[in-house]
């Protein structure tokens, strides 16, 4: 086999019984399209990758994080406390349990949305983890031709011969080609896991905040005397309405940040296949 055509980038060696079938039919190979299939598939497959890296979820999801911080960051224990001698703290407490309510269902609705956007982040990177392997199959593919085709490819004229006569330069051509497009799929591999990896913590972020979500609601319906029969007086706690609003918020926040680094690694992740994708 010919240096220039030898399997790298940490892939195996051609498949044997696979180099030796195309060179048994190589009375039907012609030059001048030699890997033509195999060099179209593995575009093809590159071109799906790319469109992956380019969904929205985690976009989406960082509106209806936007969306729940609006609601609850909104509700202040504060209003609760009458202001003046004419006001009064029953009609506060009844004001404030409505706007709770009306907080507590957009949060509900809003972390049910976010369960669709993190199970399309999850279900995306299944379907990387299918293209890595195909894109692999792909490169397999292409490494068969390549050392069938390296075979059967006269060496270029030395300087100072007569290249007249030289019938190589078509399949010469042909496995340049084939490396490059190689080339590139090898590159493309690493990118695909990065891109993978960069959603981890975010979608950790996205799995927890339904449970820190009910723990607020809970712990304000009760402090609110929502819970159960009304008792006839009710002192909410604003330290303790604080404290869980305030965690709800800070996960929030959190997932808000993982989020933001998710998006830039897929950014720089898209940048890159956009590159070695512009060289096929």
């Amino acid at each position: 086999m010919n240096a220039p055509f030898r399997a790298t980038g940490g892939a195996p060696e051609p498949d044997a019984a696979r180099v030796q079938a195309l060179l048994d039919g190589w009375e039907q190979v012609e030059p001048a399209t030699f890997a033509e299939t195999e060099i179209k598939a593995l575009i093809e497959t590159f071109d799906r990758v790319l469109a992956e890296t380019r969904t929205g979820d985690l976009t989406e999801a960082a509106a209806l994080l936007a969306h729940i911080r609006s609601a609850v960051s909104g509700l202040e224990p504060q209003a609760l406390e009458p202001r003046g001698l004419f006001d009064s703290r029953g009609r506060r407490l009844k004001a404030f349990r409505a706007e709770f309510l009306s907080a507590a269902r957009a949060t509900a609705e809003a972390v049910g949305d976010l369960g669709e956007r993190s199970g399309g982040v999850q279900r995306r990177d299944e379907r990387l983890d299918a293209l890595w392997a195909e894109l692999r199959e792909r490169i397999t593919a292409i490494d068969v031709c390549r050392a069938a085709g390296s075979e059967r490819c006269p060496p270029p004229p030395e300087p100072g011969e007569d290249s007249a006569s030289d019938g190589g330069e078509p399949l010469r051509g042909r496995l340049t080609l084939a490396h490059h497009v190689r080339d590139s799929a090898i590159k493309a591999l690493p990118c695909i896991r990065a891109a993978q990896n960069g959603d981890v913590q975010a979608l950790a972020r996205l799995k927890a905040l339904p449970e820190t979500a009910e723990a607020w609601r809970s712990d304000w319906t009760d402090a609110l005397g929502l819970a159960g029969r009304k008792p006839k007086k009710v002192r909410p706690d604003a330290q303790r309405l604080n404290r869980t609003r305030d965690a709800l918020l800070q996960a929030l926040g959190a997932a808000d940040s993982a989020i933001a680094a998710a998006k830039a690694r897929r950014s720089d992740v898209e940048g890159r296949l956009e590159t070695l994708r512009r060289g096929l």
